[in-house]
């Protein structure tokens, strides 16, 4: 004998849970009954957020106005008929939405029906508001039904997450805030958001919008939206706006719709296996291949699709790899991008920013062909590497590369021209784009090329040697090119970089040199093109290799601006003296000195002054920076300001403050008791010599220690551990400078 074991979801009515016993209007008292606990009784008022709500088979309800209720219950027998009827009104659900058979409270059941259980209209909405919760709960409801008319609206708290167990069926669904979850096992169930076809529809339908500020996650493969997967017909739009989420948590989610818009964020969020960006399965549905922001999350390794365009950031915050799949990558977007995480490693790259930086935080590595179009790529000291197959190369049309340490060309064209040998450096110092240019043939078919750019600011304005041709050079830029990793080859190139920037009386002024002596191969005069001036030289790549190339001059006037006579910075004592002088100055007003500290990317302005404040001869200027903090490096940079506000900068020019004490003296904790004993200590230098003294309360000396920093450290702290409980003095002396602190053993 075999028995079988059936399973059932039954409801338990909740006290003050409303039930209808006759169709009618919402606001009409009279069609519901209340459950006190034991019985059901006459209601005395409509229902509202507070209650349950029952509507008994064969009743129909209609709204007359917005209305709320806790959780729905729709009576889901056969032949039932409607059950509510919204009227172009909003229902607010508080609750869960749930299908039951038999009297109320009933038992869970699907709602195995095609009648219309919800209507009106699309301007109707059934609205989810409140804390997180299950909404449709399993068994309790599914998207069998063809005819419901209204749109599905999810509203709740903020931070709120709202779960779906079971299909749902509207014409349309809005993502206001909060989560929605969409529950499912890929490949095999999904609580997937349906579209309905009645009145009959003969394309595409229905709409899933995800607002500013809401977030959509799904556990399902196929069918997240469903339109007709039977008679292969898409929904017409999936748009996720600026602002909001998209989670995708199978390794293979499909998304059939006519339009997809992902102007938020896709999370791609699998934790095993290799997780590959939206498909569609039906071929009149969109591909998506445009995304704002794409974060990748979870273990699983993300696989990139074939032609992926990103107008926003790329962000890896899980512990899965990022697979190239042939991929051509195009970053497209008008402000700042960022690319964080991991080394972006493509088969082809697209610069196509016609504003804005892109920003990696790691290597990049362009297997075949780097494009660039248009736009800056900012590289914060990481490496680039393109052509490693030999089957693309560099196309250069227009952009610049800020903070690259190091490019290597694999597989370098043997006919090298400005679309594939033009390197666009920013000088970060100088200013402009200082690119660098190689043109002609050559015949070494395997060579590659590795370039550095060593940034230093300024200009030496004293360079003072021979070019090979026996030409003086006086000025060069600080800052210089090596070249590295070439095949030997004697052919001629020319090599060409832009002066762009920098002020030049004359183009033939210019001249290509290496750092402070003659560069290798011969001088060609300076030309001008393309809106730029350019020093040249002709070199072959066994010249280059090894060797290090800048801009220099021959005139006196060339590269440093002509109102800027001179500019330095010294110390002077615990402040910087800061000292420039001017050839004329008749059409200035005053003059802003600006600071940064380490670095040159932090100015800001510290004083005005006017230009008849000069000492030492008109045109000499003085200012004592004593605003000084713990930095080791400053760097400064003055702006004039003519009569008309125009602004004119000198060039970056630093000093370097060794002497300079960082900080304040703290031994803590303080009081001690148990455990380690750290310190704040006024420098940081490791090698930096300083003394560290113990006295008892009455002033006399425990102990003395004097070494580098971290060579006496854990010797004192060990020893203010074997003291007594007691008051201490610590003193610490360095550089003539004592800082003492009151030290508590308990």
């Amino acid at each position: 004998m075999v028995i079988w074991i059936l399973s059932c979801n039954s409801y338990a009515q909740s006290v003050g849970a409303y039930r209808s016993i006759a169709s009618g209007d919402f606001d009409q008292i009279g069609i519901w009954e209340v459950y006190d606990g034991a019985l059901w009784n006459a209601a005395s008022t409509k229902p509202d957020k507070n209650h349950d709500v029952y509507i008994e088979f064969g009743h129909k309800v209609t709204l007359q106005q917005n209305e709320s209720v806790h959780s729905l219950f729709l009576n889901a027998q056969t032949s039932t008929g409607e059950k509510l009827d919204i009227n172009d009104f909003q229902l607010e659900v508080y609750g869960s939405l749930n299908a039951f058979s038999g009297s109320a409270p009933g038992t869970a059941v699907g709602t195995w029906n095609t009648i219309d259980w919800i209507g009106s209209s699309e301007v109707s909405e059934l609205i989810f508001k409140g804390n997180s919760r299950v909404i449709i709960p399993s068994g309790a409801w599914s998207g069998f039904t063809t005819r419901s008319r209204y749109a599905v609206i999810f509203d709740p708290n903020p931070g709120a997450e709202l779960t779906i167990q079971e299909p749902i069926k509207a014409n349309r669904f809005v993502i206001k805030s909060g989560t929605v979850i969409q529950e499912g096992i890929p490949g095999m169930d999904c609580a997937t958001f349906s579209f309905n076809n009645d009145p009959a529809v003969t394309g595409a339908y229905g709409e899933l919008i995800i607002e500013s500020g809401g977030t959509l996650e799904t556990d399902c493969g196929e069918e997240i939206i469903m339109r007709s997967v039977a008679g292969l017909v898409p929904a017409l739009l999936l748009d996720l706006e600026e602002g909001a989420s998209l989670v995708l948590n199978a390794n293979d989610p499909e998304i059939d719709a006519v339009s997809i818009n992902f102007a938020g964020t896709v999370i791609y969020n699998s934790n095993s296996g290799t997780q590959h960006f939206v498909t569609s399965n039906i071929a009149s549905s969109a591909n998506p291949e445009s995304y704002q922001h794409i974060v990748f999350d979870g273990n699983a390794s993300k696989e990139l699709p074939n032609n992926l365009e990103v107008a926003g950031n790329i962000t890896r915050s899980g512990g899965g790899a990022i697979v190239d799949n042939n991929t051509d990558l195009s970053f497209t977007g008008t402000t700042d991008q960022s690319v964080s995480g991991f080394a972006l490693d493509v088969t082809n790259l697209d610069l196509n920013k016609s504003m804005g930086v892109l920003e990696v935080d790691q290597d990049i590595n362009v297997k075949s062909t780097l494009m660039m179009t248009s736009g800056e790529l900012d590289f914060n000291g990481n490496n680039l590497s393109i052509n490693t197959t030999g089957l693309g190369g560099l196309v250069y049309l227009d952009g610049s590369w800020s903070n690259l340490n190091l490019l290597e060309y694999n597989n370098l064209p043997c006919i090298l021209t400005t679309s594939n040998a033009t390197f666009p450096f920013v000088d970060k110092y100088e200013g402009g784009v200082r690119a660098l240019e190689l043109t002609g043939m050559h015949t070494a078919l395997t060579s590659g090329l590795n370039i550095t750019y060593q940034q230093l600011p300024g200009v030496d304005h004293s360079a003072n040697f021979l070019d090979s041709d026996g030409t003086l050079i006086l000025y060069q830029l600080n800052s210089y090119f090596s070249f590295s990793g070439l095949a030997a080859d004697n052919s001629d190139l020319i090599l060409r970089i832009s002066a762009d920037d920098l002020i030049v009386d004359n183009v033939d002024d210019l001249r290509v040199v290496a750092d402070h002596q003659a560069a290798e191969g011969d001088h060609m005069s300076g030309e001008t093109s393309g809106g730029q001036l350019w020093a040249r030289r002709e070199v072959s790549l066994s010249e280059l290799n090894g060797n290090d190339f800048t801009i220099g001059s021959y005139i006196v006037a060339t590269i440093l601006p002509i109102t800027w006579v001179n500019y330095t910075v010294k110390a002077n004592g615990k402040n910087n003296l800061v000292e420039w002088a001017v050839s004329s100055g008749e059409e200035l007003s005053k003059y802003h000195i600006y600071r940064s500290e380490d670095n040159v990317d932090n100015f800001r302005k510290l004083e005005s002054i006017s230009v008849n404040d000069f000492v030492g001869g008109k045109g000499v200027y003085q200012f004592f920076d004593q605003l000084l903090n713990e930095a080791e490096h400053y760097y400064y940079q003055i702006g004039a300001v003519d009569k008309w506000g125009e602004e004119t900068f000198s060039p970056v020019f630093g000093l370097q403050r060794s002497d300079l004490l960082k900080g304040e003296f703290h031994v803590f904790p303080n009081p001690y008791l148990a455990g380690n004993i750290n310190f704040d200590l006024p420098i940081y230098e490791p090698n930096r010599v300083m003394t560290l003294i113990i006295k008892d309360a009455q002033g006399i000396e425990i102990a003395e220690y004097s070494g580098k920093i971290d060579q006496i450290t854990n010797s004192f702290a060990e020893k203010l551990k074997s003291l007594r409980k007691g008051f201490y003095i610590i003193s610490c002396v360095v550089e003539n400078e004592v800082f003492t602190e009151k030290w508590i053993k308990q």
